[in-house]
């Protein structure tokens, strides 16, 4: 019988101290008791019953047996291999059998090829299995390990003809599937081993795949100003979309950027790709400093080459687009994180003018009615002139809006200057003509209005541009005296045409809001509070529907308003005249790209509201489809731009070239806007922003929606007055009910 581990026994001495090629002392004195041992020991291993711990371990190793621990793929066949765990796939370590490969050969090594106790440099011990594994407290092993003493099998009978071969059992067991062997280790020789890999550490692990803030998504490498360029790491490529807000941590602070490429630089589909993002630099919050723990624009430092990147947190998130600590007012929500509102900086929005953007369609009406309803609703007392060209803001701002159409509007001819007034009244067929009625109508004009003043006062500051009324019938008759001095018929048609034209006009009754009465007031003091809101009186904006204005004087009529407010802003005392914001849709129409486009009075009036406005407290926003069209020198002069939808080339090409350096990487996007959404750049906003407007109530919206032909081409229409209306309406020019004009005070008439 061959005792189990921990026992003295002389058996198991010889047998332990045979050598690889046969030699060796042999306690019993005959090679056929050693064979017949060791064939019993190996039954013993195999044998059930018991607590299946028998094991047989090695004896120290002799000088002559030394020798370097022998890679699994070397073993014997004696030895038994990795296999995998039918259950969990994952592979299994092989039994610590101590066996010989034969019957005339020394101890096999470990199948693993090292001392068994786990993966090469892991220092983790080898679980045995029951039965098979050594057990801790046995003498020690070949490899210096020591091993637990392990309770005696119960002996079976041992008999050449009904003992099982070791080698039949393992043919008759099922081979499970064996899995791929672990990576390696990354120093040292390259060792195959069975035994499971431990699990790597958090710092080992590539990062995973996560929508959570905060995830890891590569490494920097490349920096070129605000430009930053970085390789994603693997899996991560879906958690990244153009638009999210990433971290970059540096020397100072943490630094944070906007995805705004994507692309895989990888020379084939699948082999060597490189998933690639480039990031334009926004801001920091810095560490310490007075501004510690704030966003604040701009950088202060550049990222470092292998800086990591991460997704920016919901905190972060929510510091970079807090609001203000100034006055501001929502404007919506933020597309990429719905549950941040986006805020807009007033002064800097107002002070600076904005414009706002988009082909039709994309919601630009919408956009106006809700930035101006926000700031209408944090500050009541407001005042704002807006040019309606198509009457379709009455009804948004119905509630607080002073309405004026040609029907209630009062604008006295003699509030035009001299080159307005040219316009209306010199015939322009021919440049000798047009000069001749010029130099003739601009002495009777400065004449006339000198006559406005009381014979002994002094004249010498009024011009023929001086807003100070006159009648037209003494106008007409200074023509008329100063045609008569020449007492030639042959030089009298420039002043004949002068005068049946200022008699033509003043009998249109397109003309009735300008050329009312030969009997003037001066209530130019009227005109400019019933414009200009002061007192507000509830109703701090102002919409000029100028629709039904004639199209020949139109450009005329909107020269006269935006002088008339940058005047009055210009003379009025700064410390007291409130500031104003001018509104003017359909922009392209009165500041045109090209020179020889457009009414040059209207052009240089806005045109000098753009550039000079902010001194004097007037603000300007400018609203069109065509930004092409559209002087570039005035768009430049708008801090914040809100860019709606675009999709013609040449107003992108325009508006890339008119946004700053650092904002034009966001143009390429605007063709992919949804309704309602913009891109908000420019002073006006913390920082770049794309935005989704607030919802407008039903009552608010303008009247820009476009009407739905599938809803009405599906029933018939009655005429039921219909036409009727339409053409009275079309004949006596009026939109809408009559709105009742506005009393008028009384004021000392012109002599």
């Amino acid at each position: 019988m061959l005792k189990s581990a921990g026992a003295p026994a002389a058996g198991r001495a010889s047998a332990e101290a045979a050598t690889d090629d046969g030699a060796g002392p042999a306690s019993k004195g005959t090679w056929a008791y050693m064979r017949s041992r060791l064939r019993q020991t190996r039954h013993a291993s195999a044998a059930p019953g018991g607590d299946g711990k028998s094991t047989m371990t090695a004896a120290p190793e002799t000088p002559a047996a030394a020798e370097p621990a022998m890679p699994a793929q070397k073993a014997s066949k004696g030895g038994q291999q990795a296999t995998g765990d039918p259950a969990t796939g994952a592979a299994r370590p092989a039994p610590a059998v101590a066996s010989l490969a034969s019957t005339d050969r020394g101890p096999a090594p470990a199948a693993n090829g090292h001392d068994g106790n786990g993966p090469v440099g892991s220092g983790m011990a080898v679980p045995a299995s029951p039965g098979l594994g050594a057990e801790a407290g046995s003498p020690p092993s070949r490899f210096g390990k020591r091993t637990e003493p392990a309770s005696p099998a119960p002996q079976a009978a041992q008999t050449r003809s009904d003992t099982p071969r070791p080698d039949a059992a393992r043919a008759e067991a099922p081979k499970p599937k064996v899995q791929a062997p672990p990576a390696p280790a990354p120093e040292g020789r390259r060792k195959e081993t069975a035994s499971p890999a431990p699990s790597p550490s958090p710092e080992a692990r590539p990062a995973r795949p996560s929508e959570e803030a905060g995830a890891l998504l590569g490494e920097v490498i490349s920096v070129a100003g605000s430009n930053v360029w970085g390789r994603l790491e693997p899996n991560v490529s879906h958690a990244c979309e153009i638009g999210s807000v990433v971290r970059l941590r540096g020397n100072h602070g943490r630094t944070f950027g906007l995805i705004t490429t994507l692309k895989n630089d990888g020379r084939r589909a699948g082999v060597d790709e490189c998933p690639l993002i480039e990031i334009k630099m926004l801001g920091e919050i810095l560490n310490s400093g007075p501004s510690a723990g704030r966003f604040q624009k701009g950088i202060s430092s550049h990222p470092a080459l292998g800086t990591s990147i991460h997704a920016a947190s919901a905190d972060e998130l929510r510091a970079m687009y807090a609001r203000p600590e100034t006055s501001t007012v929502r404007l919506g929500t933020l597309h990429h994180t719905a549950d941040l509102p986006a805020y807009a900086i007033t002064d800097n929005l107002l002070g600076k003018h904005f414009a706002v953007l988009g082909t039709t369609g994309a919601g630009k009406s919408c956009a106006v009615t809700v930035i101006l309803r926000a700031i209408l609703d944090s500050h009541p007392f407001g005042h704002i002139v807006m040019l309606d060209p198509h009457n379709e803001y009455a009804q948004a701002f119905v509630d607080r809006a002073e309405l004026l159409n040609p029907t209630n509007l009062k604008l006295p001819y003699w509030l035009l200057n001299f080159e307005e007034l040219a316009s209306i009244l010199v015939n322009t067929d021919s440049p000798e003509r047009a000069y001749a009625e010029g130099a003739i109508l601009k002495s009777a004009l400065l004449e006339a209005r000198r006559k406005f003043f009381a014979e002994g006062e002094t004249t010498d500051h009024v011009t023929v541009d001086t807003p100070v009324p006159y009648r037209l019938s003494e106008l007409v008759q200074i023509i008329r005296d100063a045609m008569g001095a020449f007492n030639k018929p042959e030089s009298s048609a420039p002043y004949q045409h002068l005068m049946q034209r200022i008699e033509s006009v003043g009998n249109d009754k397109r003309y009735e809001f300008m050329f009312s009465s030969f009997l003037v007031r001066d209530n130019m003091r009227h005109v400019l509070a019933r414009i200009l809101r002061i007192p507000v009186e509830g109703k701090p904006i102002t919409i000029i529907d100028i629709s039904g204005v004639p199209s020949e004087i139109v450009d005329v009529v909107v020269s006269v308003l935006c002088r008339l407010i940058f005047e009055f802003a210009v003379w009025g005392d700064r410390k007291r005249t409130p500031p104003v914001l001018l509104v003017c849709e359909e922009a392209h129409r009165y500041v045109p790209r090209e020179d020889q486009q457009g009414f040059a009075p209207t052009r240089r009036s806005i045109s000098r509201i753009a550039k000079e406005g902010r001194k004097y407290g007037l603000a300007l926003c400018l609203v069109t489809q065509r930004p092409a069209e559209l002087s570039i020198s005035s768009l430049s002069q708008c801090n914040t731009i809100f860019a709606l939808r675009l999709g013609n080339e040449h107003d992108l090409e325009f508006v890339r070239h008119a946004v700053p350096d650092s904002s034009r990487w966001m143009i390429d996007s605007l063709p992919a806007l949804n309704t309602q959404e913009a891109l908000v750049l420019g002073d006006g906003v913390p920082v770049p922003m794309h935005i989704r407007f607030d919802e407008l109530d039903a009552k608010h919206r303008p009247a820009s929606t476009s009407p739905s032909f599938v809803g009405s081409w599906r029933g018939d229409v009655e005429d039921g007055g219909l036409i009727a209306d339409a053409i009275e309406r079309w004949r006596y020019q009026i939109r809408g009910a009559r709105p009742a004009a506005a009393p008028e005070p009384e004021e000392e008439a012109t002599a």
